[in-house]
């Protein structure tokens, strides 16, 4: 086995450089491999392709799907009043107008999916006492960050500094921008994109299925060589093209006959070659593995077995539902909401004692908070308007006057 690996040390692939010998030194005469693919904003978002668009794709619309819940404080006893839908904040209902929440929320999963990182911008103009006030929310796309603007000291963040497309550079404060991440090792502001942890598979799949779409298309290469054993000019050359294809473009010609000394030679690719695709069950195992999704998420079942299909589903929504729908609700509570209340001062509509939530996507919690909601009611712990909160429903009260001003 060495010898032989010996023999191959001028392989045009080698294996990483390193700086002493072993298996590594024996297969460094080669070029570098190219262990990075996909390095930026851009080309992250440009392999929204094959396994990554149905993997990224599917958690965005669970992410857009979930329920969700927006809470008010109130009272001295600090009660909390699910509000309906005519409550909410409009910010909550149609960010901007060109999108509805549904909308943000989706297209902010698929940033965070594809770059690791996902921006929202504040949109404010000036009251009549000359303060900004919020008036919208939009998506700011990851390739049009360039970078973070530090304060003189280096210390704090003061900006972003942003190119759109056909307009000038501008700087926006940091307190109108709403940063989203998956934390970077080692860099403090940025995220991680898990399209660059898995470019390799996904290049790979992506030049599989391209391998084997130049073979159906024949890459450009003929699929029969006519030889002859006497010298053609290329008059008589193209006499003989025209002639074969006049004759025998359509199988239903009947087989060819050729004249002495005349040769066919097939050099088209053969079907088996298509075999090649395997390698994109490989690729697809490893993109599903960084994005914990399951393959039957994505309608490809392997075991019809129902226990494992539940326990799979239950898996993905604790491992990769649960938590990407709770780094929105951090945003949401701990950036947007206190923005709001701040502008709206102690006389506001009560936007400071606001809560953002959604609903836990596990059947087990779910299962849970209502068996406990039910021991505190029985137990007198609770009154029968927050137990039917607990439940989802309105509270008693409130239907009864709903009852009695539609009467």
């Amino acid at each position: 086995m060495l010898h032989w690996l010996t023999k191959r040390r001028a392989a045009p692939v080698a294996g990483p450089r390193g700086n002493g010998g072993g298996f590594t030194g024996l297969l460094r005469q080669g070029p570098e491999l190219e262990l990075r693919p996909i390095r930026g904003r851009r080309q992250a978002l440009e392999a929204y392709a094959g396994w990554v668009a149905a993997a990224a794709g599917a958690l965005a619309q669970d992410v857009r799907a979930a329920p969700w819940d927006l809470w008010q404080r109130s009272g001295r006893k600090r009660h909390w009043r699910r509000l309906d839908e005519t409550e909410i904040p409009p910010l909550l209902r149609r960010p901007n107008a060109l999108q509805t929440w549904g909308d943000l929320l989706e297209l902010t999963q698929l940033h965070l999916d594809l770059t690791g990182e996902a921006f929202w911008h504040l949109v404010t103009e000036q009251d009549g006492r000359g303060r900004a006030r919020v008036t919208g929310l939009q998506i700011l796309y990851p390739q049009w960050i360039e970078g973070p603007v530090l304060d003189r000291a280096g210390l704090e963040l003061a900006g972003w500094r942003l190119q759109v497309p056909g307009r000038a550079p501008q700087t926006l404060p940091a307190r109108d921008v709403i940063f989203l991440r998956y934390p970077h090792p080692a860099e403090p502001l940025r995220g991680a994109s898990p399209v660059e942890a898995l470019a390799l598979s996904h290049e790979l799949d992506q030049q599989a299925r391209a391998y084997a779409g130049a073979l159906l298309r024949n890459r450009a290469t003929p699929e029969l060589v006519i030889t002859s054993a006497e010298e053609l000019t290329s008059e008589q050359a193209d006499l003989i093209r025209e002639r074969w294809l006049d004759r025998y473009r359509d199988p239903a010609s009947g087989p060819a006959v050729l004249g002495r000394g005349g040769q066919v030679q097939q050099l088209g690719g053969q079907l088996k070659d298509l075999a090649f695709l395997e390698l994109a069950q490989l690729s697809r195992d490893q993109v599903f593995a960084i994005y914990k999704l399951p393959a039957s998420k994505v309608g490809l079942t392997t075991d019809a077995n129902r226990a494992n299909a539940e326990a799979a589903d239950a898996t993905y929504k604790e491992n990769a539902v649960l938590p990407r729908l709770r780094r929105i609700e951090e945003a949401v509570n701990h950036a947007l909401l206190p923005r709001l209340a701040e502008e709206a001062g102690p006389q506001g509509n009560g936007a400071g004692r606001l809560w953002f939530e959604f609903e836990s996507p596990l059947r087990e919690d779910r299962e849970h908070l209502l068996r406990r909601a039910g021991e505190l009611l029985a137990n007198g712990a609770i009154t029968l308007d927050r137990y039917r909160e607990l439940l989802g429903e309105d509270p008693a009260g409130a239907r009864g006057e709903a009852e009695v001003s539609e009467s």
